[in-house]
């Protein structure tokens, strides 16, 4: 399976969703973090069959991705609506993917996740995230994203934080 840790994750990696459902239906315990290497697919339909096979919709994994912002760095913006719809924790999963989203100029998720409370100012300490040491306003400067730096702005991002990498 080569970097794969499961044959499900394999399944999803490459979009085989039938696949997988097979796989979960024949018993292959879910990971921990099932829900983040499911997102890069999937649709409210397979976030709710997992979810009633009892994965976590708030899982993070081991650098730092929730299931919505890896369903949106794999351009999954379906599975990430679904996501919210279903109730995705943001004060749990919002702020890694709203640094994300400033990176690469996704300006209706950064309104929609600011809209929704995630803190404009938010700033990952976690050394393992992989958006550690940045804000929302320096990710969109660092991802040269003027329309999101805009509204960072405008909305009362602090511009005295500085990076810690």
């Amino acid at each position: 399976m080569s970097c794969y840790d499961s044959y499900l994750e394999c399944a999803f990696d490459y979009e085989q969703i039938e696949i997988a459902r097979l796989f979960i239906d024949f018993g292959t315990i879910l990971s921990s973090d099932v829900m983040v290497n499911a997102a890069r697919c999937a649709d409210r339909s397979l976030f709710e069959y997992l979810l009633s096979k009892g994965a976590d919709i708030n899982a993070i994994n081991h650098v730092g991705h929730s299931a919505l912002s890896r369903a949106l760095a794999f351009n999954n913006e379906t599975g990430a609506y679904a996501l919210i719809d279903l109730g995705i924790d943001l004060r749990i999963t919002g702020e890694s993917t709203l640094i994300g989203c400033a990176y690469d100029g996704r300006n209706h998720f950064i309104e929609l996740l600011v809209s929704k409370g995630v803190d404009i100012n938010c700033y990952i300490t976690d050394s393992h995230s992989y958006c550690h040491g940045v804000t929302p306003l320096i990710a969109a400067v660092q991802g040269e994203q003027l329309e999101a730096v805009t509204y960072f702005i405008q909305n009362g991002a602090d511009t005295t934080i500085t990076d810690h990498f």
